[in-house]
């Protein structure tokens, strides 16, 4: 989507590994790709009361957006790959989360990376879940704003090929740079992550 606009309502959108679709011997799975499921720049993006699923290859992000606005209202997001995914990419964005369930699962994963963005996260849960290291929230330069939001880390089992144990849990649920802020919290809680909230330097 480039300078457009989108509104996805009371509709489920599943993108999967279909061995229907393979050819005789191949793997169950998609081609590899670099490029994002949905991806926005300039545009505005509304998912509501629906569904939005995704089982990638390898490594991958569910939407990337760019100077965009995206909302996600009282629907459920999932995206899962192997070694690493990401659920939302947002760089210079205005980001809305209410009433929505948020979940990514990967060796390595991240629910919301942004970039220089402004976010609401209201009465929602994001599930993230790892074999090696996750984070819920990622944030450069961006402006947080959090309400009843529950934040959730389930630690993954290596599959017998991984050749590698459990990393040990120290994953922040929320991590920030030095430029970044919350401008207001309340009803926030974190489960099975290292400690809520992680700092570093500006990106």
């Amino acid at each position: 989507m480039l300078r457009s606009s989108l509104s996805i309502k009371n509709l489920p959108v599943l993108r999967a590994r279909q061995s229907g679709f393979a050819p005789a011997g191949a793997q169950d799975r998609l081609p590899e790709s670099s490029a994002p499921f949905i991806s926005l720049d300039h545009a505005r993006f509304l998912l509501a009361g629906s569904t939005l699923r995704s089982f990638d290859a390898r490594s991958g992000t569910l939407v990337r957006a760019r100077n965009s606005s995206v909302s996600f209202d009282n629907s459920k997001v999932s995206f899962a790959a192997d070694d690493y995914a990401q659920l939302l990419d947002a760089d210079n964005c205005d980001v809305t989360v209410k009433g929505s369930s948020l979940a990514v699962q990967s060796r390595d994963a991240s629910a919301l990376a942004l970039a220089s963005s402004t976010v609401t996260l209201d009465s929602s849960t994001v599930t993230v879940s790892s074999v090696s290291a996750c984070r819920a929230v990622e944030s450069w330069g961006s402006l947080l704003r959090l309400r009843n939001l529950s934040m959730v880390r389930n630690g993954l089992q290596p599959s017998s090929d991984a050749g590698q144990a459990t990393a040990p849990n120290r994953d922040s649920a929320l991590w920030l740079d030095a430029k970044s802020r919350i401008i207001s919290e309340s009803g926030v809680t974190a489960t099975g992550f290292w400690r809520l909230r992680g700092t570093g330097s500006a990106k």
